[in-house]
């Protein structure tokens, strides 16, 4: 049985985050998860930057294409066996009293009923269109009360189907379900808007044909105005209908690579919209602030892997090659690529490209280090990385080595290759989308 924790729609900054951040769209900064291997002052560790060293490969050519250049893959989402909602059939579900019902129950609607969000994030999982148009209204019991997940809130869902005030459920029902601000939820002993804004799951319910497991998504009201509503629950629709069944029979996710991290280098796991809640959100047509969610088509053709993203957007990054191993994860079957690994007292070599899916403005300027909120930080003591070259474009190749003292401390460490479009202003971050690894010093 997997942890639950990789259903949830995490606060910023909430201790549960456990799944990797997305690399920034090209319209803003990315601020990415603290990691708990930024080295710490006295370290000796060096973070690659630009100091006027272009390296020995010469000049290069100009941005010409062809766009993106050949380079080394971005990681795909697995499919672990489960089911998804192939012909999703949306029931929103409200409290008596919700001053916003009709707006959320319209929001539903025009998520799921062809809109272009449900276009992008849908694509190649399975997963196609949707259908609204069914609402409950439920008396409010639950307003000043504190909800358990297992223990109270499932046998709740079970009851109001029992008594006709949710409709049955069929293989491809979510009730997406609305619940006051003074409702609080608790979750494997984790309070809701306080570690968790949503999450989704799904519980047994015994009808005349038969026991179905019946998804859905639980939306605590955390007072953050309609737009935080829209966007946990665009997070927790795509995850419960690509995922729907995640303790039972789970369906697409991602295992222990480091694009699924939040940060550091702590085994992690996500579900599509997990790993791109560091990402921008972006706003539909209708003014709905949405969730972006990673889809495996982008990442194969060189985009943004976390979608929808703007128009007009140029996507552009630097692979790195690492190789696979035996994360250790759920089961020995689950191998996680995005490794680089040096033994103490050695240096390695890694031949990494610049890529962009077509011309950029001006080159990219790169950096190496540990992930951090802002600039990136010293990957830890005695282990020195260098790029050569430290800027360039589509094609460029770049000489990525890691150093390893015989004194550094045989672990794994949280790293990554920035590639930055345009510098931030009073020292920010910038607008630049990260390639992250996982360096075992061995």
């Amino acid at each position: 049985m997997r942890y639950v924790k990789g259903t949830l729609r995490l606060l910023m900054g909430a201790a549960m985050a456990i799944a990797a951040a997305c690399g920034s769209s090209s319209n803003g900064n990315n601020a990415q998860p603290a990691s708990d291997d930024a080295g710490a002052p006295g370290d000796d560790a060096m973070v690659a930057a630009p100091d006027g060293d272009d390296g020995a490969q010469g000049a290069e050519p100009p941005d010409d294409g062809p766009w993106p250049a050949d380079h080394y893959p971005m990681p795909q989402f697995m499919n672990l066996g489960g089911k998804v909602l192939a012909s999703p059939k949306i029931i929103t579900v409200t409290f008596v009293g919700n001053a916003s019902r009709d707006a959320l129950r319209a929001f539903d609607d025009q998520l799921v009923q062809g809109s272009d969000w449900w276009k992008a994030v849908t694509q190649g999982y399975g997963v196609g269109a949707g259908t609204g148009g069914v609402y409950a209204e439920l008396p409010d019991t639950v307003s000043s009360m504190t909800l358990d997940d297992t223990t109270q809130l499932q046998p709740m869902i079970q009851g109001w189907v029992a008594s006709g005030a949710l409709p049955a459920p069929d293989a491809n029902t979510l009730y997406v379900i609305f619940f006051p601000a003074s409702t609080n939820i608790t979750l494997q002993g984790q309070m809701s808007c306080s570690a968790f804004g949503a999450y989704h799951n799904s519980t047994s319910i015994t009808l005349e044909g038969g026991v179905w497991d019946a998804a859905y998504a639980i939306i605590p009201d955390c007072g953050g105005g309609m737009a935080e509503t829209t966007v946990d629950a665009s997070h927790e629709v795509v995850e419960a209908i690509t995922d729907p069944h995640p303790e039972t029979n789970p369906a697409w996710y991602g295992y222990d690579d480091p694009w699924f991290r939040m940060g550091g280098t702590t085994l992690g796991q996500g579900e599509v919209a997990d790993v791109c809640q560091r990402a921008h959100t972006i706003s539909d047509a209708m003014g709905n602030v949405l969730s972006k969610s990673w889809v495996n088509a982008a990442a194969a053709a060189s985009h943004d892997p976390c979608q929808p993203g703007p128009a007009g957007e140029i996507y552009y990054n630097t692979a790195v090659p690492t190789v696979t191993v035996d994360s250790g994860s759920v089961a020995d079957y689950y191998k996680s690529d995005g490794y680089v690994i040096v033994k103490r007292g050695t240096t390695a070599t890694l031949d990494a490209v610049i890529f962009s899916d077509a011309k950029l403005p001006n080159d990219l300027t790169l950096t190496a280090g540990t992930r951090s909120r802002g600039a990136l930080g010293p990957i830890g003591t005695g282990i020195n990385v260098t790029l050569s070259p430290k800027s360039g474009h589509n094609g460029t190749h770049v000489t990525v080595t890691i150093a390893v003292d015989a004194s550094a401390t045989a672990k794994d460490y949280a790293a990554a290759v920035r590639s930055t479009l345009t510098a931030g202003a009073d020292g920010g971050a910038g607008t630049y989308n990260d390639w992250p690894i996982i360096l075992r010093v061995q």
